[in-house]
């Protein structure tokens, strides 16, 4: 029985929310498989988001007449990163101006 090829899916890390694409590189040849590895520095999450082999790919070829979320609309932890960071931001600069 021949295994069917991988899935292709916009993969998206369950924990930091980077998105996941697979390709293959010196060292991988990329052969289906079920589980995925962030790449983010620091984050490490090994997930598996179906029980069928996948593929994370940048977008979908395909788009309903119904969807209403767009390939480059951030992720909700892309969104919470920015906030985060104007956050971060906008403290440094008010720390700055106390100390002149």
């Amino acid at each position: 029985m021949t295994e069917a090829p991988p899935l292709p899916m916009v993969l998206h890390c369950p924990r930091c929310g980077m998105q996941h694409i697979d390709q293959a590189t010196d060292e991988w040849s990329n052969p289906p498989h079920r589980s995925h590895a962030c790449q983010a520095v620091g984050c490490g999450c090994i997930w598996r988001p179906a029980d069928v082999a996948t593929t994370g790919v940048e977008r979908t070829i395909t788009q309903g007449r119904a969807d209403n979320w767009k390939p480059g609309d951030l992720t909700a932890g892309q969104q919470l990163g920015a906030v985060a960071l104007a956050m971060f931001v906008d403290r440094q600069r008010r720390l700055n101006r106390r100390s002149l």
